[in-house]
C-alpha cells in the first residue's frame, strides 16, 4: 500500500497549445605529464572494406559490366540473405557496416533499432515483475574519494549500450570503473591534480576540468594509442568555475563549458578545435543545454526581482558552418530558472509574476505545453511525456508533472535524486534507507529492493541496473534487470 504521507495527487493550472506547423586556434601544448593506462573492454573491429569488381581477362566473352559512380554495388545481394547474415552478428559489429554501403547501413540500423526496442520491452517487464539478480563487487583501490557534486553522468548516446561507467576521483588522479557482470578498471589517468573541478562522463568518453582552467578528454573507444588529450590549455577564463549551476557537458561531437557569468567555450570532440566562444556578460544570468548538436542558450537580467523581465533564447546548430550556426532567436516573459532539451522539445522553467513549465517544439519553436505551478521548484529531469521537479524548500519532496494532462504527483524520497525509468517507473528512498520501486502513473508501490538500508546510497541508475554502494566501504551492490 502507498504511504499517503509520501505520495499525493494534485492538478496544476494548464494550457495545452497544439503547434500548427509541427512537423581556430591550435591547442597549445600542455607541459604537465599525462598518461593513460588502458583496459577498456573489448576493442571494436570494423570491417569497412569496400567491395570492387575485378577486371575480367581471357578469350571468353563476358556480359558488359555496368559502372556508375552512384551505383551501390552491395545492393545486388538479395536483401533476405543480407538480413539473415546480419541477424547472426552482434550489435557492435553491425555498427561497422555504415561505411561499406548505404543499403547495408540502413539494414543494420533497422536491425539495431528492433533489437533495442525488444531489449527495452524485456527490461521494462523485468522491472514491473521484480525480476532481477544481485551482484557484490569490491573496489581494490583503498584511497579514493568521490565528491558527487563535481560528477555529471550522461546517458550513453548508444541505445543498446547497457554497461555502466563511473569516474572515481583519487588522491593521485582519476579512475574509470566499468560495471557489467564484473567490476573492471576501464581507465586509469595518473599525474593529475586531485582537486579536479568537474568531471563529465558519457559512455566511454570522459571530460574533466582542472583548477587552472585546462580541460582534458579521455576517449576509451580507441583500441590503441594515447587516449588523453588536452582540449584547452590553462587559463583564467573559468576561474570560479565551482558552482553547481555551471556547466561541463558533451554530446557525440562536442564539449561545452559554460559559467554562470556567461563565459562559454565549445570544442569539437574529434579535433579539439574551438568552434564557439563568448566572454563574460555583466548583469546577466546564463544557462545552456546541449543535445545532439543543438545548443540552447538562455540569457536574462540577473537582478533580485523577476517581475517584468524577459529572457532571450538562442538555438545554435553546432554542426553547421559559422555563418549558419545560429538558427533562431526569440524572447520569453520571465527569468529562466532551468533550461533543458531533448530530441523533440525545449523545456523552460520560468518565473515572472507566476511560475510555469513551458515546453516548446524544437523545430517550430511553438509552445506545446504550458503549466503553472505554485511551490518554487527546480526542473531536474525531462521526458517527452513528463518532467520531474524538486521542491526548493523541501529537499525530499519531488513532483512528476504529466505534460498532456497537467496532473502532478508528489513523491517523498530521502535521496539527492528521484530516478525515473521508461514511462512509469520511479525509485524512491524511504526514511529507513529502503529503495522502493513504484509505478508512479498508477500511484502504486511495486516492491522493495532486497537488503537496502540506511548506509546504502545510490551511485546511479539506468534501465539495466541500479548501482549502489555501502557508505564507508569499498563494496558495490548492483541490482541487474537485464
Amino acid at each position: 500500500m502507498t504511504d499517503k504521507s509520501d505520495v499525493e495527487i494534485e492538478i496544476s493550472d494548464s494550457v495545452d497549445k497544439d503547434d500548427s506547423n509541427r512537423d581556430n586556434d591550435p591547442t597549445p601544448s600542455v607541459s604537465d605529464s599525462v598518461e593513460a593506462k588502458i583496459d577498456l573492454g573489448e576493442p571494436q573491429s570494423c570491417g569497412a572494406n569496400t567491395v570492387k569488381p575485378n577486371a575480367a581477362s581471357g578469350d571468353t566473352a563476358l556480359p558488359e559490366t555496368i559502372v556508375s559512380e552512384s551505383m551501390d554495388f552491395v545492393a545486388i545481394f538479395p536483401p533476405e540473405l543480407t538480413h539473415k547474415i546480419f541477424s547472426f552478428l552482434p550489435t557492435n559489429e553491425l555498427e561497422c557496416f555504415g561505411s561499406v554501403s548505404q543499403v547495408w547501413s540502413e539494414m543494420a540500423n533497422e536491425l539495431i533499432q528492433s533489437r533495442y526496442l525488444l531489449q527495452r520491452t524485456i527490461l521494462k517487464n523485468n522491472w514491473e515483475k521484480c525480476d532481477y539478480s544481485e551482484l557484490h563487487l569490491q573496489i581494490s583501490e583503498q584511497d579514493w574519494y568521490d565528491p558527487d557534486r563535481n560528477v555529471v553522468l550522461l546517458p550513453s548516446n548508444v541505445p543498446h549500450y547497457l554497461d555502466f561507467h563511473r569516474p572515481l576521483l583519487k588522491c593521485q588522479g582519476l579512475n574509470v570503473l566499468q560495471i557489467n557482470d564484473n567490476l573492471t578498471l576501464a581507465g586509469e589517468i595518473v599525474h593529475l591534480s586531485s582537486s579536479i573541478r568537474k568531471v563529465c562522463l558519457m559512455g566511454y568518453c570522459l571530460v574533466w576540468m582542472r583548477p587552472d582552467g585546462s580541460v582534458y578528454s579521455y576517449d576509451g573507444k580507441q583500441a590503441t594509442g594515447f587516449r588523453v588529450k588536452a582540449v584547452s590549455a590553462p587559463g583564467t577564463w573559468l576561474y570560479g568555475f565551482i558552482d553547481d549551476k555551471d556547466v561541463l557537458t558533451m554530446d557525440s561531437h562536442h564539449i561545452v563549458a559554460m559559467s554562470r557569468e556567461g563565459f562559454l567555450r565549445v570544442w569539437c570532440k574529434q579535433t579539439n578545435e574551438l568552434t564557439l566562444q563568448r566572454e563574460k556578460e555583466l548583469s546577466t544570468r546564463q544557462l545552456c543545454s546541449l543535445f545532439d548538436g543543438y545548443l540552447i542558450i538562455s540569457s536574462g537580467q540577473n537582478t533580485s526581482s523577476d517581475s517584468g523581465k524577459t529572457s532571450k533564447i538562442e538555438i545554435h546548430n553546432l554542426r553547421s558552418g559559422e555563418q549558419n550556426r545560429l538558427l533562431q532567436t526569440f524572447f520569453v516573459d520571465g527569468t529562466v530558472i532551468n533550461l533543458n532539451s531533448n530530441e523533440r522539445y525545449i523545456f523552460l522553467n520560468l518565473e515572472s509574476n507566476h511560475r510555469l513549465i513551458q515546453v516548446r517544439d524544437k523545430e517550430s519553436y511553438a509552445i506545446k505545453y504550458s503549466h503553472n505551478y505554485f511551490e518554487p521548484c527546480e526542473m531536474c529531469d525531462v521526458n517527452d511525456d513528463f518532467v520531474v521537479l524538486k521542491v526548493n524548500f523541501n529537499p525530499y519532496k519531488y513532483k512528476i508533472l504529466t505534460l498532456a494532462s497537467g496532473k502532478c504527483i508528489t513523491i517523498t524520497s530521502y535521496s539527492m535524486q528521484l530516478y525515473t525509468l521508461f514511462d512509469n517507473i520511479a525509485i524512491r528512498r524511504t526514511r529507513d534507507g529502503i529503495l522502493r520501486v513504484m509505478d508512479w502513473k498508477q500511484n502504486i508501490e511495486l516492491y522493495d529492493l532486497r537488503r537496502t538500508w540506511k548506509k546504502t546510497f545510490v551511485v546511479d541508475v539506468n534501465e539495466s541496473m541500479v548501482v549502489t554502494m555501502i557508505k564507508n566501504s569499498h563494496w558495490f551492490k548492483i541490482y541487474k534487470f537485464g
